[in-house]
Parts: C-alpha cells; sequence; structure tokens
C-alpha cells in the first residue's frame, strides 16, 4: 500500500503515525487532504536508523550524531537540511526537515520492510487530540485510510520532542519526554558551556514552521476546553454556579478530590508525570466523548522534565479561564 501511494496508520513510541512514503509528492499530498491538514505544518520523516537519515537529510553533523547515538530509536526529532530526494511538500517548502527513528517494534519493522523513510504526523483529524491506540485511530479516520496497524497502547502517549539544529545554539522546538537537561548533557562534552544555552522555544503561531505541533491551538478535544491553576478550583466552581448552573463538566485534576457540583464527574490524573502523559490523550478522548458542556483541567506545576511537555500540550489544547 505505502509503495502504490496509499496512507497506512501504525503505531510509535509517542502517538500513531498517518503513514506515506516520504518520496513520493502525491502520497504527502494524500496526508494533508484526509487529515485536512494546514499546508503550513510540515511532516516528521521516520527513518530506521542514522545510516538512512544521512543519506535523505542534508547537515546531520556530529551533534546529530551524538543524540542519535544517545535517543535514537526514541522520541527525538531533529531538524536539519531536507536531501534532495524528500520533496518539498514534507516540508511546508522549507528547505529543512524534522526526522526521526521511532523505536516501537511494529514501526521499526514497516520502515524495515519498506525500504524507504516514511512521513508521518499524529493519525487524526488536524487540530484534534492525536490518538495513542488503533481505536483512537479508527474513530478519527475509519473508512478515509485503507490500513491500521494495532501495536497496541503507545507507550510514551505524548509527541516527540523536536530540536532544531539548523540554528546555533540549537533550540527545542516542542518540549516531549527527551528533555532539555537530557539534551544538554548529552551535548555537553561537544558543546561545552554552548550546552546550557540550549532551552526551549517560546514561539508558536499558524504560519509556516520548522517542526510540526507549533499551532496555538492543537491536540484539542471538541468540547469546549479550559485550564485552571492549582488553587483556582473554588473560583472556577463559584464562577459555574454563578453563570453556568445547569452544565455537565468533566474535571481533570491530580488530586483526590470528590466531585463538587451535581453536575460534576471527575477523571484522577497521576502525579507521576510519565504516567501522566501516558495516558493525557486517553482521558483527553474520554472526557471528549460523552457529550458534557465543558472539559476543565487542572493545570500541574510546573516541575520540569517531562511535565514541560505535559504542560504545553495542555495549553496548546484548551483556553485559559474564565471563557
Amino acid at each position: 500500500m505505502l509503495r502504490a501511494g496509499e496512507l497506512v496508520a501504525f503505531a510509535t513510541e509517542t502517538v500513531y503515525g498517518l503513514g506515506a512514503d516520504a518520496t513520493n509528492v502525491a502520497a504527502i499530498r494524500r496526508i494533508y487532504k484526509v487529515k485536512r491538514r494546514p499546508a503550513g505544518n510540515p511532516l516528521i520523516v521516520h527513518v530506521r536508523d542514522r545510516r538512512q537519515a544521512e543519506e535523505y537529510a542534508t547537515g546531520f553533523g556530529d551533534v546529530a550524531r551524538i543524540l542519535a547515538r544517545r535517543f535514537w530509536p526514541g522520541p527525538l526529532t531533529m531538524v536539519v537540511g531536507r536531501g534532495r530526494k524528500i520533496p518539498a511538500e514534507v516540508s511546508a517548502g522549507m528547505p529543512t526537515m524534522a526526522v526521526r527513528c521511532p523505536s516501537h517494534r511494529a514501526a521499526q519493522r514497516l520502515l524495515a520492510a519498506f525500504g524507504e523513510p516514511i512521513a508521518a504526523p499524529s493519525a487524526n483529524l488536524s487540530g484534534h487530540v492525536s490518538p495513542t491506540t488503533a481505536a483512537d485511530v479508527l474513530a478519527e479516520l475509519g473508512g478515509r485510510i485503507p490500513l491500521i496497524l494495532d501495536g497496541g497502547a503507545c507507550a510514551v502517549g505524548v509527541e516527540s520532542t523536536v530540536i532544531d539544529l539548523t540554528v546555533d545554539p540549537p533550540v527545542v522546538l516542542r518540549p516531549g519526554i527527551v528533555t532539555v537537561e537530557m539534551i544538554r548533557a548529552a551535548l555537553r562534552r561537544k558543546l561545552g558551556t554552548k550546552a546550557e544555552a540550549i532551552q526551549t522555544s517560546s514561539v508558536s503561531g499558524n504560519a509556516a514552521a520548522k517542526s510540526p505541533g507549533m499551532l496555538r491551538r492543537h491536540y484539542a478535544p471538541v468540547t469546549p476546553t479550559y485550564r485552571y491553576g492549582q488553587g483556582e478550583w473554588h473560583l472556577v466552581r463559584a464562577w459555574l454556579n454563578r453563570y453556568r448552573p445547569q452544565a455537565w463538566v468533566v474535571r481533570l485534576t491530580c488530586d483526590d478530590a470528590r466531585p463538587a457540583r451535581g453536575q460534576e464527574v471527575l477523571i484522577h490524573l497521576s502525579e507521576h508525570g510519565e504516567q501522566y502523559a501516558r495516558h493525557l490523550y486517553k482521558n483527553l478522548r474520554i472526557a471528549d466523548s460523552h457529550g458534557y458542556d465543558l472539559i476543565l483541567i487542572e493545570m500541574p506545576p510546573d516541575r520540569g522534565d517531562v511535565w514541560t511537555a505535559i504542560r504545553d500540550r495542555i495549553r496548546r489544547a484548551s483556553r485559559e479561564w474564565p471563557p
């Protein structure tokens, strides 16, 4: 199917991807059409190993090789120069490309069998919550693609870290489970004190970008979704009782609270970062599937590590309270 230019959904360790031959312009365009994806939002090219990355990319230098040895296969995407075999459509017309080597066994076997790189954004409609099971993909894209490879539930649950290596010092464009601190540690011997200058970019918008996942509104449920800070639930509840007393809400929180309103459902999230990340999208999909009026998410504290990625995804999935 991939060789014929079709789209195939498959599991990675992060989320399910919607794959196409990364060298086939028509197949790449089909991804954008099926996902209803903005043309300025680039795709990630998945490769089977570092050698294949070097074959299809340019500027894959010492820093990229160090990061590949440390984090590949795994949830780190690197932005490097786009080689001539990869069409501009993959990268929203930019001369760069985002590339990674996934660690999921099904993704590895697929890449080895196909032999070419596979371009794959998340296997859902653009802007919606990313899928972490084959059932999620079926719910969103059933009837629109010919095949879903069921690789079970994704172990990581949020999208890969993206680091831009075309600038000096490198910049993390999208946080993930591979943290800035881990990247600095891997590059400290090579870059010295310059490694400490690696930061997470605060820039996001709707224009063409080097990396996917940079849109301000992304990974979002259909149900209106709002976030509130630690210790602010009493203010949210007072607002609801005054202005939306009949509204049914589902609240996602890390504490052991009980429902405080008659029309309230609680989903308890883990206090452990990796487990929280693994189940975040699943819980957002559950909250979105029952026809509630509002979804409310308690913003977890900024503890660094994977919590940076979690807070990033919540910000993009929700709006600030009050409405």
